[in-house]
């Protein structure tokens, strides 16, 4: 399932300005920027990429998580572009862990007390945004205007109003708390492209 997420780490400061070498040998300098980062195309769902590296990476040394970064973009967790079809592309880097943030979801590892730490982004930043707690109105409509396996509620003006009015909710409910003039617009679509996405899913479920 192509849900999309980057996969981070926080660098050591020695590392901020050091070559760092791919494993196709590569050279990647970050220039002083505190992140290294790669793009995931699958399964980019919590229970997906985030489960994996908490597996995977909970626990474990720096070098290890630095190492899996440096193997570049990936497929899934456990297979990365050059190892699937011989592209080199990633990591890349950024001052900001914000700038990371460029998919459906943002997993990033630090290293506390010589170990690694698996965060996912906005999990636990005060900016995040449960727009999860919309999903319940939007099946219930789904649930109530699906006639038959033809009917996609996405082709129906409906269905689009559904969602603009889910955003209006949400954004009349959280506006004060997470949403500021600066970047209103930004958020509203957020909200609104992952309303649209969580319905298509669902869709594609109940037709199975």
């Amino acid at each position: 399932m192509s849900t999309r997420s980057n996969i981070a780490i926080k660098l050591r400061e020695s590392d901020r300005n050091k070559n760092l070498k791919t494993v196709w040998g590569g050279r990647i300098n970050p220039k002083g920027a505190q992140y290294l980062y790669v793009y995931c195309h699958n399964n980019g769902y919590p229970e997906g990429v985030g489960a994996d590296l908490n597996r995977m990476f909970n626990g474990e040394s720096y070098k290890k998580a630095l190492e899996y970064i440096l193997k570049g973009d990936r497929s899934t967790t456990e297979t990365s572009y050059l190892d699937w079809r011989g592209e080199k592309c990633g990591p890349y880097t950024s001052n900001e862990l914000s700038d990371c943030y460029e998919n459906d979801y943002l997993y990033w590892m630090e290293e506390v007390d010589g170990e690694i730490v698996v965060h996912q982004y906005g999990e636990d930043e005060e900016e995040s945004v449960d727009v999860a707690e919309l999903d319940e109105n939007l099946f219930e409509w789904v649930g109530e205007n699906a006639c038959d396996e033809s009917y996609n509620p996405l082709d129906a003006e409906e269905g689009e109003d559904v969602i603009d009015d889910a955003v209006t909710a949400f954004v009349n409910s959280y506006y004060n708390q997470v949403i500021n003039d600066d970047n209103f617009e930004d958020w509203r679509d957020y909200i609104y492209d992952y309303l649209k996405s969580r319905l298509t899913e669902y869709w594609e479920e109940m037709k199975e």
